[in-house]
């Protein structure tokens, strides 16, 4: 089915307008409440303090004003190469979290041993040391009667070196279990790039040289990382230079990024893979292929034919492999006839596409949890991935790249100095794979998993691998954020859990003890970006203004916790001291490398509050690697092979020892090329192999990008329409459900703050029954949550769109009880190979309540 849209972008942009002024001016039907009371005392002690914004992983540079000794306002840094003096609206919300009377405001500890959504954990106060003294107790005892690997540390926004604080612990404490969040964010994308590029990284991207993007279900516009940034480049590509870049938004929701496109392609659900696919069998068959990259056929002017195999011999690749087994298995008949077929959108318009990408170079293939939210996931994001290496757009001016890392210096400290027998031996046994993470990521079904955070609750609810002693939680609400969140709820009751948060979050809840952290404005902690721009930057953050509350930054009380351990774990954490002695010493990298803005210690990082150095080091061009030499791209980087004499038992050796600068550092794969047959899966045991292949349709296609059709919840029990739970641009990963500013500015575009919706096409509504207002129940195979219709001309009619944000049953005092969560309703399916969480792969009806 192809969709035919009612409504013309103009128009709707009107509509979104009329939203906008509303949000500025009249608001939603809420009084606007100031963060800061307007006071009436003169400055007396004014000054602007350098930090870096936490509501996203963005890491943006923020400049805080503070007037006696209180933020009164907060601004983007002009010396951050990402905030570039701005901020989005999450940013500027900073004030509302910080000044929050609903913060935890004290050390607490869980009195009621009953745990639940409606049990009263009657909480008490203490004191810092009474906290920190059972809790290390308890460790201690866990430890001596050889349980430690039961012990567990799930954390989600982990900036800087705080993973270091964390890693370090569970290393030395003696627990595989450093669980991160990734899994529910967007591993689908890395693990694809994995596979075929060989880097475990998201991609960095050439924006502003580049001259058409397509992209795959990336919020460009809402909240793809970094959300500042992406808007400024967006600017830049549109108006900011003498050619337009071209924007075409394949997403199967009318979104404010595909709204502001030059061209909006509504695929199917679950389809992404197929539309590359089509588009690469295109690509090629025209001739359009860059031969400086993927290589030529030995004889000229010879294309691909569709239908037609490829005898290998006859092709030459240059920086890529397996092209031609990727034609005979998988695109020779993936004609745009057949793309069509899978994704709805016409034949035609998929052969424009695939010119117009081809021969406007530099181009970009791009795309995040749209894609990658479903069990087919992680494939077509190599699918899509491919499609930069056709073009020729790895490593090339206005192309992709990948994250350069930050010059620390090395700490002087070791831990694996520090680890006593216990830590030795569970570090031997789970590298020996006789003990199991609790999420079962590394394990045979999921090798190349970094989390499975959406499947603990199952796993300690069976004692599979495993039950679950302790566990920490740090900048994560599993309660809450993952799908079916119930399972949480009930699997988690018998755990001893020890919470961060600064907020009551629903995880806190169930928390024995709350170690209530300190906010960004309150707190030293580094914060190394994301992957976007390609070349290094960390920022810093720096405590604007002294605790409000009695909190302590988390990453001093994991250490502190650490000293009170006592043995060798105790001693490392003696030596070390304090997070902030850290972040001195990992300072001293810039004494070597000063940064672009003259930051060269500590503390001109903390007056600037940024590093970074431009430009990016490696650059691809015309069919060479090149390196930065301090001048320009004037270093070939070339193969060499080193003789190397050695004696061995008496006698003089020689060997050979290659170095391939290409294979190091950029194409980090088996052959050093981009491989369109990945040896990466192809390196699995057979066991590995036989699980993979087992989820697989096309299982003979396991190692090649390649549609897999898509697995969705509800289906085969007939509900009938795709849900899809986005984010919107003041999603501040959770956290903003309690801040008015951002709740004033939730829904901009429907014209709706302050509550949830779900969005149906107008045909589709009448179809239904349902009128713009109406509350309706949207039901799943695991529930229903009741929730307000709002009629969107721009929603495909096989779509529901329930936007993720609301629905806490705790949080503070304007989150509880406001709207539903999206969540509560959703199916827990894992995308094969990356353990994505599927966020987009459940079906629902709805219908009026």
């Amino acid at each position: 089915m192809v969709l035919d849209l009612k409504m013309k972008r103009r128009s709707f942009l009107k509509i979104a307008g009329v939203a906008g002024a509303a949000t500025l001016g009249l608001g939603f039907g809420r009084p606007v409440i100031k963060a800061l009371a307007q006071g009436t005392d003169a400055a007396r002690d004014e000054k602007w303090v350098s930090s870096v914004c936490i509501q996203c992983p963005a890491g943006c540079g923020t400049k805080v004003r503070v007037v006696n000794g209180k933020a009164v306002k907060i601004e983007g840094n002009p010396d951050h190469p990402y905030s570039n003096g701005k901020l989005c609206p999450k940013g500027y919300a900073g004030l509302q979290f910080l000044y929050d009377a609903d913060r935890v405001q004290t050390p607490l500890k869980r009195t009621n041993p009953n745990k639940g959504p409606d049990e009263d954990p009657k909480f008490m106060k203490v004191t810092w040391d009474e906290a920190l003294n059972d809790i290390a107790a308890r460790l201690n005892k866990i430890r001596d009667e050889g349980r430690s690997h039961t012990v567990a540390f799930l954390s989600g926004r982990n900036r800087g070196k705080a993973g270091t604080v964390w890693g370090t612990f569970t290393k030395l404490y003696g627990t595989p279990n450093n669980l991160g969040h990734s899994s529910i964010c967007a591993d689908a994308s890395k693990k694809a790039r994995l596979c075929i590029d060989g880097t475990d990284d998201y991609c960095a991207y050439d924006w502003e040289n580049c001259n058409y993007v397509l992209n795959f279900g990336g919020a460009t516009l809402e909240a793809w990382r970094p959300t500042n940034l992406m808007l400024q480049k967006w600017a830049y590509m549109r108006r900011g230079r003498p050619v337009r870049a071209k924007q075409v938004m394949v997403d199967t929701r009318y979104s404010t990024t595909a709204i502001k496109a030059d061209e909006w392609l509504p695929v199917k659900p679950g389809t992404d893979g197929a539309l590359a696919l089509g588009i690469s069998h295109v690509i090629l068959i025209e001739g359009l292929w860059d031969r400086s990259f993927v290589g030529d056929f030995k004889t000229p002017g010879r294309k691909f034919n569709a239908g037609e195999i490829v005898v290998m011999e006859d092709f030459e690749e240059k920086w890529t492999s397996g092209l031609i087994d990727y034609w005979n298995n998988v695109l020779t008949n993936f004609t745009p006839a057949k793309a069509s077929e899978i994704t709805g959108i016409p034949a035609e318009r998929i052969i424009r596409i695939a010119k117009e990408f081809a021969t406007t170079k530099p181009a970009i293939a791009a795309g995040e949890r749209g894609a990658g939210a479903h069990t087919n996931g992680t494939y077509n994001h190599m699918a899509i991935h491919s499609l930069n290496a056709l073009v020729g757009s790895m490593f090339a001016v206005g192309g992709v790249m990948y994250q350069m890392g930050v010059p620390y210096a090395s700490a002087s400290l070791k831990d694996d100095n520090y680890m006593d027998d216990i830590a030795k031996n569970v570090d031997k046994e789970y590298k020996a794979h006789n003990i199991s993470r609790l999420d079962e990521a590394k394990s045979d079904e999921w090798p190349l998993a970094s989390n499975v955070y959406q499947n603990i609750p199952d796993n300690h609810a069976k004692g599979k691998p495993y039950k679950m002693s302790v566990l920490f939680t740090y900048y994560t609400n599993p309660l809450f954020s993952m799908p079916n969140p119930q399972r949480a709820r009930d699997a988690f009751k018998d755990v001893f859990i020890v919470e961060t948060s600064s907020y009551l979050s629903e995880t806190a809840l169930y928390a024995d003890y709350i170690l209530p952290d300190n906010y960004y404005l309150e707190r030293w902690q580094d914060d190394t970006v994301y992957a976007s721009t390609g070349y290094p930057v960390t920022g810093l953050r720096v405590p604007a203004v002294k605790p409000v509350f009695d909190t302590r930054n988390s990453m001093e009380v994991i250490i502190d916790l650490g000293k009170r351990m006592g043995g060798k774990m105790g001693e490392y954490y003696t030596q070390l001291g304090s997070f902030e002695n850290m972040l001195h010493e990992i300072s001293k990298g810039f004494e070597k490398t000063p940064g672009d803005n003259g930051v060269n210690s500590f503390d001109s990082w903390a007056d600037k509050g940024a590093w970074y150095k431009k430009p990016y080091l490696y650059r691809f061009n015309n069919g060479k690697f090149y390196e930065w030499d301090g001048a320009g791209y004037n270093k070939e980087m070339k193969k060499t092979e080193e003789e190397i004499e050695e004696m061995k038992d008496g006698k003089k050796v020689k060997t050979i020892t290659v170095k391939d600068p290409v294979k190091d550092k950029l194409l980090k794969t088996k052959s050093g090329k981009f491989e369109f047959r990945s040896s990466k899966l192809e390196g699995f045991t057979d066991k590995q192999k036989e699980i993979l292949k087992s989820e697989l349709k096309s299982p003979e296609l396991f190692a090649y990008p390649h549609y897999e059709e898509p697995h969705f919840a509800g289906k085969d029990e007939g509900f009938p329409l795709h849900m899809s739970s986005p984010k919107m641009i003041t999603h501040a990963e959770g956290r903003g459900a309690n801040t008015q500013w951002l709740q004033e500015r939730f829904g901009v575009v429907v014209g709706k703050g302050w509550t949830s919706w779900v969005e149906l096409n107008p045909d589709k509504a009448e179809e239904l029954g349902i009128k713009n207002g109406d509350e309706v129940w949207v039901e799943s195979p695991i529930g229903k949550i009741k929730v307000m219709a709002v009629i969107n001309p721009g929603n495909p009619p096989w779509m529901v769109v329930f936007p993720f944000e609301h629905g806490h049953w705790n949080y503070g005092k304007y989150a509880k009880g406001m709207g539903a969560n999206p969540n509560e309703i959703m199916a827990n399916l894992s995308a094969v190979i990356s353990a994505q969480s599927c966020t987009n792969a459940t079906m629902v009806k709805v219908y009026r309540a």
